[in-house]
């Protein structure tokens, strides 16, 4: 499907995220060669300790719940 749309496979860079998540390398491992992705937000929910999934309306209007998010970028 990649050749039929001209995509290339680019890679994460692996071991930045995987420390600033505190990620054991061997559930890293398994993590990353999930291809759905919803099972990969459930695993990732699971390793992290925290509920990835959320309602987009909800977050602005729940003051609490908002502070308990954190954003992460990786560069």
């Amino acid at each position: 499907m990649r050749d039929e749309y001209g995509l290339q496979e680019q890679r994460l860079q692996d071991d930045y995220l995987r420390e600033a998540l505190d990620i054991r390398e061997e559930a890293f491992d398994d993590f990353i060669r999930m291809t759905s992705p919803a099972q990969a937000v459930d695993k990732l929910s699971e390793l992290v300790g925290m509920s990835l999934w959320s309602d987009f309306e909800w977050l602005p209007y729940e003051e609490e719940l908002k502070d308990r998010f954190k954003k992460y970028e990786f560069a």
